[in-house]
C-alpha cells in the first residue's frame, strides 16, 4: 500500500510530540499500553520479589527491613494488577493512569533506596526507570508527568545528600537518559501512530473495496435483470467477441442465448454491413446507426444499433442495444408512398385549379358581361319581362364567381403563396369607401349601417386591399344574418401603456356589431374553419361558401393581427379585428400562410 510522500525538499525538524490526530488513533495507542500492562506487571513483580530477597543479603541492617517491605509490597501490588488485568478488561482510557501507577511504585523503591543509602551510584536505578518509562508510555502528557516527578525527586535527594563530585556526573546521566527516553518515546509513538493509521486506512480500503465489489455485483445483477426484461436486444462484447446476450437479442436472430455467446458479432451481419459495424466498434461511437442483421436461417432484416463502453467483470467492454426496425421501415415506406400520393394529388389539384381558373372563371366572366348587355338590350327593345331573368343570371354568375375566387384564394393560402403589399393610407378614406360599397347590401334586409370613430388613428401602414376585404366580409356577413336591425362599425385606437394620444397608438381595433340571429356556442369553436357554415343542411336559409371567415382570419394573421368573436343567440354577434398600426416586416418564412384554425 503506497503512502503519500512529502513534496518539499527542505529539511524539517522532527518534533518531539506526535502530530495532532483524531481520538481513534489515541484510543488505539491506549489499547497497546493496556495490552502491555499484564506482562509488564508480571515481569516487574518477579523483579521486585527478587529485590526483596536480595535486600536481605546485601543491604545493611538499618535499612534492610524497610527496603524488603517496600519491595515485597510492590511485588504484591504488581501481581494483583496482573491478576485483575487477566480477569477483567481494562478500559483503554485507564491504561496510562495504571502505567503511571506502576512507574510510581518503581520510583518509590528507587528514591527510597537512594534516600536511605545516599550513594551517587544508585542513580543508575533512576536512569533505568526513566528509559523504561520512555519506552513503555505512548502518551506525551503522562510521560512528561512521570519524568518531571522523577527528576524532581532525584534532584531533591542529591541536594540533601553529602557532597560528592559524582552527583554532578550522574546529573548529566539523568539529563542524557531523559533525552534518550523522550526520543525513544517519540519514535515509538510515531511508529505506532503511523501503523495504526495504516491499519485504519487498510480497513477503510477493504471496506470500500468490499462495498465496491458488492455494488458491482448488484449493478451487474440489475443490468442482467433489466436486460432480460427489455424488449430490445442487448449484446455485451469485447472487440466483437460476444460475452453475454439477453433472450430478446438471441430470439431476434433465431438463436438460443448459449449459442450466441463466444461468437463474433460480425457473424450476425451480412458482409455489406460488417464494415460499418466494425468502424463503430473501433471508434467507440455511441451514435445510433442502421445496418442489416442475419438470422440463423440466413434471412436478413433491418436493425438499429448503438453502443457504449461500460465496466463489466473488471474490464471495459461494449454493450450494444439492437432494435428490429422492420416494422418501422414498413411504416416509413408506407409514409413515403402516401407522401408521393399526396404530392401527386396536390399536383393534380394545382392543375385542376389552374384549369378551373381558366376554363370556368374566364367564360363565367364573359357570361356575366353578356347578361349585363342583354339587360340593357331588353330594356331598350321593350322586353321588360326578360330583365328579371337576366338579373338572376347575373346574380347567380357573380355568386359563382365569388365562390371560385374564394376557393382559389384558399388554395393560395394553403400553399403559402399569399403576399402582402403594405402602404400608408387614411383610415377615414378606408371607412368611407367601405360604407359606400356595403350600403346597398346592408339596406337589402332593411338594416342600417352606423359608423363610430373612437380615438381612431389617422393613418395606417398595412395591406389596404386585404384589410378592406376583411371588413367587407364581416359587414356582409352581419348584413346577411340581420333583418331590420343595426350594423355598427366601430374604429378605435389602442393607446400605448403610457397613455399617449391616439396618434401614437400601437394597434387599431375594428368591431363589426350586429343585432342579428347570433351564433350558438357549439358553432363558435369551428367558425373560422374552412368551409364551415352555421347551417350546414342542404336547405339552409343563408347562402355562402364557408370560406370568408377563414380567409379573413388568415389575412389578419398575415398582417400581424387576429379576429375574435363574441356572440349570443338572439342578441347578435361582435367580430373584433385587431391589427398593428404599422404592419411588422415579414419574417423569412412569412409568405407561408396557413388557414387560420383557432377557437375564438
Amino acid at each position: 500500500m503506497s503512502m503519500p510522500t512529502p513534496t518539499s525538499s527542505h529539511p524539517t525538524a522532527t518534533p518531539l510530540t506526535p502530530p495532532p490526530d483524531d481520538d481513534g488513533v489515541q484510543d488505539a495507542l491506549n489499547r497497546i499500553v493496556r495490552d502491555s500492562l499484564r506482562p509488564v506487571s508480571i515481569g516487574l513483580g518477579f523483579l521486585y520479589l527478587f529485590f526483596a530477597v536480595s535486600h536481605y543479603f546485601f543491604l545493611p541492617p538499618p535499612i534492610q527491613g524497610t527496603m524488603m517491605t517496600v519491595a515485597g509490597s510492590t511485588a504484591l501490588l504488581l501481581f494483583g494488577l496482573a491478576v485483575y488485568a487477566s480477569r477483567r478488561e481494562i478500559p483503554p482510557r485507564w491504561a496510562h493512569p495504571l502505567a503511571t501507577g506502576i512507574a510510581g511504585l518503581a520510583l518509590v523503591n528507587s528514591l527510597l533506596h537512594q534516600y536511605l543509602l545516599p550513594e551517587p551510584r544508585l542513580s543508575t536505578n533512576i536512569a533505568l526507570l526513566i528509559v523504561g518509562v520512555g519506552v513503555f508510555f505512548l502518551s506525551v502528557r503522562w510521560l512528561w508527568g512521570v519524568l518531571l516527578v522523577t527528576l524532581a525527586g532525584w534532584t531533591a535527594i542529591a541536594l540533601t545528600a553529602p557532597p560528592s563530585p559524582d552527583w554532578l556526573h550522574f546529573a548529566f546521566l539523568q539529563v542524557g537518559v531523559t533525552v534518550i527516553a523522550v526520543l525513544a518515546h517519540n519514535i515509538r509513538l510515531r511508529t505506532f501512530a503511523r501503523l495504526e493509521r495504516l491499519h485504519r486506512q487498510e480497513r477503510r480500503q477493504k471496506a470500500a473495496l468490499a462495498e465496491a465489489v458488492e455494488a458491482t455485483r448488484q449493478s451487474e445483477e440489475r443490468f442482467r435483470r433489466l436486460a432480460e426484461a427489455t424488449f430490445e436486444g442487448i449484446v455485451i462484447h469485447d472487440m466483437g467477441i460476444i460475452l453475454d446476450v439477453n433472450e430478446a437479442a438471441a430470439r431476434m436472430f433465431g438463436f438460443e442465448p448459449e449459442e450466441v455467446i463466444g461468437m463474433n458479432a460480425l457473424e450476425l451481419a451480412p458482409p455489406e454491413s460488417r464494415e460499418t459495424i466494425l468502424r463503430h466498434i473501433l471508434s467507440g461511437s455511441d451514435e445510433p446507426y442502421e445496418v442489416l442483421g442475419v438470422k440463423k436461417d440466413g434471412s436478413t432484416f433491418p436493425i438499429e444499433m448503438n453502443g457504449k463502453f461500460i465496466p463489466y467483470q473488471g474490464r471495459q467492454v461494449r454493450v450494444t442495444a439492437i432494435r428490429d426496425i422492420s416494422r418501422r421501415k414498413q411504416v416509413e415506406e408506407a409514409l413515403r408512398q402516401a407522401k408521393e400520393a399526396a404530392e401527386a394529388a396536390d399536383r393534380a389539384k394545382t392543375t385542376f385549379l389552374a384549369n378551373m381558373s381558366h376554363e370556368l372563371r374566364t367564360p363565367l366572366t364573359v357570361m356575366i358581361g353578356y347578361s349585363e348587355v342583354l339587360q340593357e338590350d331588353a330594356t331598350e327593345l321593350g322586353h321588360e319581362d326578360l330583365v328579371p331573368h337576366l338579373e338572376r343570371i347575373q346574380i347567380a354568375g357573380n355568386h359563382l364567381l365569388d365562390v371560385i375566387n374564394d376557393i382559389l384564394m384558399m388554395t393560395k393560402i394553403e400553399a403559402g403563396k399569399v403576399e402582402t403589399y403594405p402602404e400608408k393610407f387614411l383610415v377615414s378614406e378606408l371607412v368611407d369607401n367601405l360604407v359606400s360599397m356595403t350600403e346597398p347590401l346592408v339596406q337589402r334586409n332593411g338594416n342600417r349601417l352606423a359608423v363610430e370613430m373612437n380615438n381612431a388613428p389617422r393613418h395606417l401602414y398595412t395591406d389596404r386591399t386585404k384589410l378592406r376585404q376583411i371588413l367587407m366580409n364581416l359587414v356582409s356577413n352581419a348584413a346577411k344574418f340581420t333583418e331590420n336591425g343595426t350594423i355598427t362599425l366601430q374604429v378605435e385606437g389602442e393607446t400605448t401603456p403610457s397613455g399617449e394620444a391616439a396618434s401614437s397608438a400601437s394597434h387599431v381595433i375594428f368591431r363589426v356589431i350586429d343585432t342579428g340571429i347570433g351564433i350558438s356556442e357549439e358553432f363558435l369553436q369551428d367558425l373560422f374553419q374552412p368551409f364551415h357554415q352555421i347551417d350546414p343542411s342542404s336547405t339552409r336559409k343563408y347562402e355562402g361558401s364557408g370560406l370568408g371567415l377563414a380567409i379573413s382570419r388568415s389575412f389578419a394573421h398575415l398582417m400581424g393581427g387576429d379576429i375574435t368573436v363574441h356572440s349570443q343567440p338572439g342578441h347578435g354577434s361582435t367580430f373584433t379585428l385587431r391589427l398593428p398600426c404599422h404592419m411588422p416586416q415579414p419574417e423569412a418564412d412569412s409568405d407561408s400562410v396557413k388557414p387560420a384554425i383557432a377557437s375564438p
